[in-house]
């Protein structure tokens, strides 16, 4: 096989054995497409060409070498194709920001990057992609919310791995995510904290307020006794949903034995999935029941919850199954 022939068929993603690296045959794929696109749109300009220049493209199949076209009068750049195909974009951002949060080495993130098909991935290039990011979450944290009131609100946390110092280690990261009037769902905000307490939750809920965050009916959130304690003082006037799915698990954890909250679990999903308030109220009744014979401290539990685990089915039908859980996709 003569050379020419070799490296045409290693650049299709031929290997010498015959098999054949898809990787490699939709990079080569996608560059001739994209460089297609590029010539198309340059010559609709009606513009005399002067050449190329070339580029490097990180996409999600590996580095590219765009032809960019020059052109002897005026400029032309490919801003769609570029926006649209590049892979460093918010998605490996965030992913290589896990990894360094983590704590994994920067000799390590550049193997992963490698195995994506990315050539370099440094520290200096870490810390750009990191720096775009702060910008953004800054902008979050800052952004004006008093444009519109906000009915519901679903607060949650978890703990994260993070860097500081040099050294990893877990905080918990807050967040609230609010609807509008008009049901439009946001992020509104996000804070990193040492821990879980009532004071860390209560200045969390009182920067909300600070950004203009008002209206505000439901709050759905797990029983963190300082974050009800927070949003009772912080959100007067607002009503407060525990989280359902939270509510089921604290069940199963609250019996003695291993299995003895099963049937009371599917006794409050059964009546979850009821739309008639008198129906939901009613079989959480029978769970309460049905744990009691086997679990005292379960159904003390459960009965004592009833009135924040069933304080959605005070709002529009239409509603409830998205206001009853955190989980704001549900």
């Amino acid at each position: 096989m003569d050379t020419v022939h070799e490296e045409a068929l290693a650049a299709a993603g031929v290997r010498a054995d015959g098999t054949i690296d898809i990787n490699a045959a939709l990079r080569s794929l996608l560059e001739g497409l994209l460089n297609a696109v590029m010539d198309e749109q340059a010559s609709e300009l009606g513009v005399p060409r002067n050449g190329y220049r070339e580029r490097s493209l990180d996409t999600c199949v590996g580095r590219v070498t765009l032809r960019i076209p020059k052109l002897r009068e005026g400029t032309y750049f490919p801003e769609d194709v570029v926006a649209r195909w590049s892979r460093t974009d918010t998605a490996l951002a965030s992913a290589v920001c896990d990894m360094w949060a983590a704590g994994i080495s920067t000799r390590k993130v550049e193997a992963v990057a490698s195995d994506l098909g990315l050539e370099s991935m440094g520290r200096s290039r870490v810390s750009r992609l990191c720096e775009g990011l702060d910008g953004e979450v800054a902008e979050l944290r800052g952004a004006d919310l008093s444009s519109e009131e906000w009915p519901y609100l679903w607060l949650d946390a978890t703990y994260v791995p993070c860097r500081e110092a040099g050294a990893p280690r877990s905080v918990a990261l807050v967040t609230a995510v609010a609807c509008s009037g008009s049901a439009r769902r946001r992020v509104v905000g996000i804070e990193c904290i040492d821990t879980e307490s009532y004071l860390s939750w209560r200045g969390f809920l009182l920067s909300l307020r600070s950004r203009g965050l008002s209206g505000v009916r439901l709050v759905v959130s797990d029983a963190h006794e300082g974050l009800v304690r927070a949003v009772r003082e912080s959100l007067p006037g607002a009503a407060w949903q525990r989280c359902i799915a939270h509510l089921e698990r604290n069940v199963l954890e609250r019996c003695r034995r291993k299995g003895d909250g099963s049937a009371a679990v599917a006794a409050l999903k059964a009546a979850f999935a009821e739309a008639d308030p008198a129906l939901v109220r009613a079989g959480y009744r029978r769970a309460v029941d049905l744990l009691a014979a086997v679990d005292e401290r379960g159904a003390e539990l459960l009965e004592e919850a009833a009135p924040a685990a069933l304080a959605y089915l005070a709002f529009p039908r239409e509603h409830r199954h998205w206001v009853r859980t955190n989980n704001v996709h549900r």
